[in-house]
């Protein structure tokens, strides 16, 4: 945790960094243009073995992408899914091993991207990134009282 951390403390004082401008009117360069924000929805459906536990979901992304050059950019993603489950899974603790059920899913990534063709319909953009997962379930605190 403190490695994901400090990669998105890095990250974001390297959005605060840029390179020197050809123009000398420094009062138009606006740090805040650079920065776009998209809210995607799509389809969550998982591959070999994760098959057997979940279905097809719908998700939600929420994306922050800031141009480090003209047709490159680096991007900061937070998807999050009510997973469609098939089946309950094991889940091993230190004391016991249950039968749970997942409540919710959030990926986290951190990307690169580079537009390779451009035009007025669209364009063709790269990615390649960096990221992880989490599930949360129903399983309770094995040492909680109630109190």
């Amino acid at each position: 945790m403190k490695k994901i951390t400090l990669l998105i403390l890095i990250s974001f004082f390297c959005f605060q960094l840029h390179s020197q401008n050809d123009s000398n009117d420094i009062d138009t360069y606006n740090p805040l243009d650079e920065f776009a924000i998209s809210l995607v929805g799509g389809v969550f459906m998982p591959q070999g073995d994760l098959s057997q536990f979940f279905g097809t979901a719908t998700f939600f992304d929420v994306s922050l992408d800031y141009g480090l050059k003209r047709k490159k950019s680096i991007g900061l993603s937070l998807q999050f899914l009510i997973p469609n489950q098939k089946d309950d899974f094991l889940y091993r603790r230190a004391i016991d091993t249950i039968q749970v059920k997942s409540t919710m899913m959030f990926n986290v990534l951190v990307n690169f991207k580079k537009s390779l063709a451009t035009s007025t319909k669209g364009q063709f953009d790269i990615k390649l990134g960096v990221g992880g997962s989490m599930i949360t379930t129903d399983a309770r605190n094995p040492f909680y009282s109630g109190q």
